[in-house]
Order: C-alpha cells, then sequence, then structure tokens
C-alpha cells in the first residue's frame, strides 16, 4: 500500500493505490461521530461497494441520533445495474442515509472526496484514478467543501425514481 506522510503536517497523508484510499476512508469513517457526505461520478463500487465500509457507515450514522450520510452521485446507472451496498443501507436506514443524483457538474468536475464530522477529507484529484490525499485536520477545506455540497444538494440533488424502485 503506498501512503506518503507529509512532513508537515502528521494528519496529511499522499495516497496512490485503492488499497490506500479504502483503508483511509474506512478509517475516517469508524472514527466519525455522526456525519459524512460524499461527493463523485459512480459511488466508487472498488472503495466503497464493501461489508466493512457499509458496516462504518451503519455504525457512524446510528451512533448519533442525528447522524446522517449523504451521497452525492454524477452517473447512478451502474448502482442500478449492478446493486451497492451504500444503496441498500440507504433504503433500510431512510433519512440517517440518502442518495441522491447530480443534475449538474460540481465546480471541479473531475474530483471526488469524502468528508467526515466537517474535519477529515479523503480527496481524488481526478475520480477516475486513485491519486489524493486523505487529511484528518482538514476543518478549514472541509467548510468549503461542504458548503458547495449542501448547495449542489439542495438545488441540484434529484431523489431519483430509478434509486427508489430497488425497494421493490
Amino acid at each position: 500500500m503506498t501512503v506518503v506522510v507529509s512532513d508537515n503536517n502528521p494528519n496529511f497523508f499522499l495516497l496512490e493505490e485503492l488499497a490506500a484510499f479504502r483503508a483511509h476512508a474506512l478509517k475516517a469513517v469508524q472514527q466519525g461521530r455522526g456525519q459524512l457526505c460524499i461527493l463523485c461520478a459512480t459511488l466508487d463500487a472498488p472503495l466503497y461497494n464493501t461489508d466493512e465500509f457499509r458496516d462504518a457507515v451503519r455504525t457512524l450514522v446510528t451512533h448519533d441520533r442525528y447522524g446522517q450520510a449523504r451521497f452525492l452521485v454524477k452517473d447512478i446507472r451502474p448502482m442500478i445495474e449492478n446493486g451497492h451496498r451504500l444503496l441498500q443501507l440507504a433504503h433500510r436506514l431512510p433519512g440517517k442515509v440518502e442518495v441522491r443524483k447530480l443534475t449538474v457538474a460540481p465546480m471541479n468536475t473531475d474530483s471526488a472526496w469524502l468528508v467526515v464530522d466537517n474535519a477529515t477529507l479523503l480527496y481524488k484529484h481526478d475520480d477516475a484514478t486513485y491519486n489524493g490525499y486523505v487529511d484528518y485536520a482538514a476543518a478549514p477545506k472541509c467548510k468549503l467543501l461542504l458548503e458547495e455540497f449542501t448547495n449542489l444538494w439542495e438545488l441540484y440533488g434529484e431523489e431519483d425514481p430509478n434509486l427508489r424502485q430497488q425497494l421493490l
């Protein structure tokens, strides 16, 4: 697993492969106290469609009465066609876990990210590759990303009927 620790910031790690992203995504959610937001193209199955990650999200949102996980996804087709553990979790915990289709492109159309508790950031420079970083003390950057996320969620996050049909 390729991880490079920053000399200046012990909370910052450069990540260069799926295994590193998977380990840090899981760690970030397991350390969280109640809030998770993910913005990505397809809710990256190799990264997020695992039993461990789903269980960590379930624990995160049920541990706190205000716990919540929100996922903004640009292309929901792979989730519908192949299934996804987080989509199944959203059906079991409505109001706690929500998935919406993004109807417009965000400011940085290529990046993808995960924010936990307004402080931890897992960032992919290009959604199609595993190259980026995790910062466990990124509150200022998280604040900016979450402002964009909230705006996109409220204005351009669509509750696609195809996501609801999975309940049948």
